[in-house]
């Protein structure tokens, strides 16, 4: 199976970990990215890969949900028919441009699936809401980051394959912070304090893992605006 990956995010090598898995498990894969992304990493070039790598000028470098390729609809039938692909992987929220874009290119017929990480039903502004429900009709299967993004999809009417499809955890780049016996764990939690952020799932974490070793842990709740 051939199968196109198109991921902004891919433009750092350290990010190409699913299609180092998908090339290892025999799929024949082609990643396109941003010929420049704003974000650490993101340009490298000297990365050898088991996969072709094929880069492309962007408008709104670095905008996740604005951003598009600075090609014309014809350029992007030439990428297709060259790679010829079986299946379209279009790494980003349904309601963004560059979905819409490689929708509009993708012919009948060619099967297509997107991502999803939104957790909230948001009503998004026009022209996205449009983008996004008609995305809905034209993918054939959308993996969420999270149980709560798929059911996001599905609440606004999404009804082809969905399944949880989580970021994951690379543990030869990630590794857990070293903690000196005696001294209390510390919870950084960057984001707002919303129960859907989960600030109480990470305390809940925390205890678990601490308390069983008998370490204190630190209660300091901050709020900064």
């Amino acid at each position: 199976m051939r199968v196109l990956r198109v991921h902004h995010g891919g433009r750092d090598p350290s990010q190409r970990s699913r299609e180092r898995a998908l090339a290892a498990a025999g799929a024949d894969v082609v990643l396109l990215v941003p010929s420049s992304w704003p974000e650490p990493g993101a340009q490298i070039d000297a990365v050898v890969e088991d996969f072709t790598v094929v880069a492309l000028p962007v408008e709104r470098s670095g905008d996740a949900v604005r951003h598009r390729y600075a090609v014309t609809s014809a350029e992007l039938a030439t990428v297709l028919e060259r790679q010829r692909p079986d299946v379209v992987d279009i790494d980003a929220e349904p309601y963004s441009m560059v979905t819409r874009q490689w929708l509009a290119a993708v012919p009948d017929g060619l099967p297509v699936v997107g991502s999803t990480a939104q957790n909230l039903a948001r009503r998004h502004p026009p022209p996205l809401a449009g983008y996004e429900r008609s995305a809905y009709r034209r993918l054939g299967g959308i993996y969420a980051a999270t149980r709560q993004a798929a059911s996001v999809a599905w609440g606004k009417g999404f009804r082809g394959e969905l399944t949880v499809l989580p970021a994951g955890h690379d543990p030869a780049v990630d590794e857990p912070g070293r903690q000196f016996p005696g001294t209390p764990a510390v919870l950084l939690h960057a984001g707002r304090m919303d129960v859907e952020k989960g600030p109480e799932d990470a305390v809940r974490a925390l205890a678990a893992i601490v308390a069983p070793r008998g370490g204190p842990v630190a209660a300091d709740r901050r709020a900064r605006l």
